[in-house]
């Protein structure tokens, strides 16, 4: 009986190859297999080097999101640098982000240096600030924030003059960046609760008050 010859076709050997060097493609995205991931599976396929798996903030579900440090970072419809906290957000700030779609009436904040970062992201209307995790703790890095006078927020009017805070005890609070934004009064580091993160180094009107000790405005 002779024995019948395989035939590839150019799909079958196209798909052959894909298989043997370990990579996937689906919807245009092209990916490791899952047994090739070196740190693992983020819904069944792998992140790029420049990316991690994290729990999609708007579904909870494992993604792929571009690893960032600034705004500037991120572009088309992932234009927010969302940082990341150790300890499912409680934690110190992990060092970097992720990027992200920014929505006006999601609390999931962008990083930001300056009020021109936010202006970029989300428009008028909102200052960087640092940022204070559910604690209360003024944990940072610098996000941006809704610019009306509530606890925490940014306390700069559009026209750059300095409003009031409207939540005691908290005053508006200036930094070495030019940065407003509401924070407590201190008298020295420990009455900010994060000693080594929070220092009693920026200018307010009881004379000092609350601010990231990477960025107090020298006094």
């Amino acid at each position: 009986m002779r024995r019948q010859e395989a035939r590839w076709t150019p799909l079958t050997l196209s798909l052959l190859a894909g298989c043997l060097q370990g990579v996937i493609t689906a919807n245009g995205t092209t990916g490791k297999t899952v047994t090739d991931c070196d740190g693992g599976s983020c819904g069944g396929i792998c992140c790029a080097p420049d990316a991690e798996c994290v729990a999609s903030r708007s579904t909870g579900l494992p993604t792929c999101e571009s690893i960032c440090e600034k705004a500037i970072d991120c572009g088309g419809s992932s234009n927010c640098c969302s940082p990341r906290y150790r300890d499912g957000g409680l934690g110190s700030y992990a060092g970097h982000g992720d990027c992200e779609a920014y929505v006006t009436s999601s609390p999931i904040p962008c990083l930001c240096a300056d009020t021109a970062d936010c202006d970029a992201v989300a428009g008028k209307g909102e200052e960087c600030v640092p940022y204070v995790n559910a604690d209360g703790l003024m944990v940072g890095p610098y996000t941006c924030a809704a610019d009306d006078g509530k606890a925490n927020d940014g306390c700069a009017s559009p026209g750059g003059s300095t409003q009031g805070c409207v939540v005691p005890p908290q005053f508006c609070t200036a930094d070495g960046i030019g940065n407003q934004f509401c924070s407590v009064s201190c008298r020295s580091d420990a009455d900010c609760g994060n000693e080594g993160v929070a220092c009693c180094n920026c200018s307010c009107l009881p004379g000092r008050c609350c601010g990231l000790c990477s960025s107090g405005d020298g006094g």
